[in-house]
């Protein structure tokens, strides 16, 4: 039976010193992406930029963050600005491949996927999309979600199967 003076056995932890990061002592492998933040002028997120540089190495032209404008001015149009009313829809990427036009989403983790409300927000984006879209002869929109965008290739080889 053990004393009632024994005391537990207390294990020495040696501190280990950590080292010292600066910029000089990291080295980084392979390619470091480079974004400038900017489409056309724009803001731009990295997903959207990435977009527009695969349309731009397939040399289709496009319009950044076109809009549809809100019904209830009236009759629909396609502008580019923005009046912040209800009912108006911005489309990202707006292609035109020989005379055909493709409207294109970007679709981000946040912005897009979290609740069932904004799954059915961009469904109704979409529809009117397509429904004003129709009557100028342009092709359904193309909704692409942020995880084939992780990368330049990536952006690349979905814009690639977009327009073949």
């Amino acid at each position: 039976m053990p004393s009632s003076k024994s005391k537990p056995y207390l294990y020495r932890n040696p501190r280990i010193a950590l080292p010292e990061y600066t910029h000089e002592n990291i080295i980084r492998t392979g390619e470091q992406e480079t974004l400038s933040g900017v489409v056309q002028g724009m803001k731009a997120s990295d997903l959207e930029e990435r977009v527009a540089r695969a349309l731009s190495q397939m040399e289709i032209p496009f319009q950044f963050r076109a809009r549809v404008t809100s019904d209830a001015l009236g009759n629909r149009e396609l502008t580019r600005r923005f009046a912040n009313i209800r009912g108006e829809v911005e489309i990202d990427m707006l292609c035109d491949r020989g005379g055909r036009i493709t409207p294109i989403f970007v679709d981000g983790n946040i912005a897009h996927f979290y609740t069932p409300y904004q799954a059915d927000e961009d469904k109704k984006k979409t529809a009117v999309v397509n429904e004003f879209g129709r009557s100028l002869g342009w092709k359904e929109a193309v909704r692409i979600p942020f995880w084939k965008l992780q990368d330049q290739d990536m952006a690349n080889n979905t814009v690639r199967d977009i327009f073949t």
